[in-house]
């Protein structure tokens, strides 16, 4: 069994989280209480907390021997210009946190109601998955395959991310890119298909003021992940009192002094 439970990933909608009534409440500390932030929400802060660092007996377990190996890491394939692709694919897949949720995840996280049909970033997500899998050798140990060590051609995800334009950019095959750009599309796009997963639509007219849990939105498995909060503080000279106000980002970009 794994050490990440897929279950309460990905699983949990709008109706599982109002019927929570103690994941409803933020955390016992001054600053989740503050932001009125749901411990479980749409994911379970606990869950992705205990994936900060490699697990190597669970990630690497098979169901059938329980015996632990570890593969050599795989490369990806430059598919003319790529590099900003690549690059970024090499920090998510080997980045504990993220990898260890997404693998975690069934492949049929995002099929209800029979259905296969998934929004532009719910593929993503399950693109990212399958690429993640390959990568650390989880879908050969699966089959008892020996491991792979060639280097992997990530064209289905290219293909996605160059089929779709998203905020007025697009990403066009054969192009050079900014790798910033393409994280800050993918974790926007996985984040959306997340909410849309859960009955919440992104795009509709007011639909964060219509939220049943206050920063239910900000409970994604993707947020939980790589999600922070800017704090602008305003300070009364007379009293002391501190008004402060959140507000949620994704990414942060800082300047690297030249010092």
């Amino acid at each position: 069994e794994r050490s990440i439970s897929s279950e309460r990933m990905l699983a949990r909608s709008v109706e599982d989280a109002i019927k929570d009534k103690a994941g409803r409440r933020p955390r016992a500390n001054s600053t989740d209480g503050e932001l009125n932030l749901p411990q479980r929400g749409l994911c379970d802060e606990r869950i992705v907390l205990q994936s900060h660092t490699w697990n190597i007996k669970h990630f690497y377990s098979t169901e059938n021997s329980g015996a632990v190996s570890t593969p050599q890491p795989r490369g990806f394939v430059n598919l003319g210009n790529t590099c900003f692709l690549n690059a970024t694919l090499q920090c998510l897949i080997y980045m504990p946190s993220f990898c260890q949720s997404i693998t975690a995840l069934p492949s049929s996280c995002y099929d209800t109601n029979g259905s296969s049909k998934k929004l532009h970033g719910q593929r993503i997500t399950v693109g990212l998955r399958s690429l993640a899998r390959m990568a650390h050798g989880i879908a050969s140990m699966e089959k008892n395959e020996p491991p792979r060590t060639k280097p992997i051609a990530p064209k289905t995800l290219h293909s996605l991310i160059t089929s779709c334009k998203t905020s007025g950019h697009r990403f066009r095959p054969g192009r050079q890119e900014d790798a910033h750009e393409l994280l800050v599309h993918l974790l926007d796009a996985m984040h959306e298909g997340e909410l849309f997963a859960a009955g919440i639509n992104p795009h509709a007219s007011g639909w964060r003021d219509r939220l049943p849990i206050p920063r239910l939105d900000e409970t994604t498995f993707v947020h939980r992940i790589f999600g922070g909060y800017f704090r602008s503080q305003l300070l009364c000279n007379k009293c002391g009192y501190k008004s402060n106000t959140y507000d949620p980002f994704l990414d942060l970009a800082l300047e690297v002094s030249k010092k």
